[in-house]
């Protein structure tokens, strides 16, 4: 959907009901599937800790830039390079979006989207970068 249909039909919609939700305390988690890059500055109004975000395809670097410190968000990393990725590639994606994500918090690593029948080692692969790359020192 373009841009102007999103800000038209789409936003608004949304926004009543997340206002409602959030009015209520729950916190909303969105899945932005496939790049979500031209809508984050949309949701910026929400309250701190009001949502969680799954992202896909999105810039992860830009989302932390926009987002950090006031919503908390995981994925992007791709379920077909789990699926038929080689594990160096992975870890180095994985390291990639922690060190761009996970200073002050707030970042999950974990896949874009479902994943069908991942290789065992890519898996494995993204835990070590996590144990790796993911740990707080003080």
């Amino acid at each position: 959907m373009s841009q102007k249909q999103f800000d038209t039909f789409y936003f608004p919609s949304l926004k009543k009901v997340m206002d409602a939700f959030i009015k209520e305390g729950y916190i909303m988690t969105l899945f932005a599937e496939g790049s979500f890059n031209t809508r984050l500055e949309s949701f910026t109004d929400f309250p701190k800790g009001s949502i969680h975000w799954q992202f896909d395809r999105t810039d992860m670097a830009r989302a932390k830039k926009i987002f950090g410190g006031k919503f908390s968000m995981e994925g992007n990393v791709p379920s077909s390079m789990l699926v038929t990725g080689n594990p160096r590639d992975v870890k180095e994606h994985c390291r990639k979006l922690i060190e761009d994500c996970g200073k002050g918090g707030g970042y999950i690593l974990g896949c874009g989207a479902s994943i069908g029948n991942p290789k065992v080692e890519t898996l494995r692969a993204m835990v070590e970068a996590a144990k790796e790359y993911g740990v707080y020192k003080k």
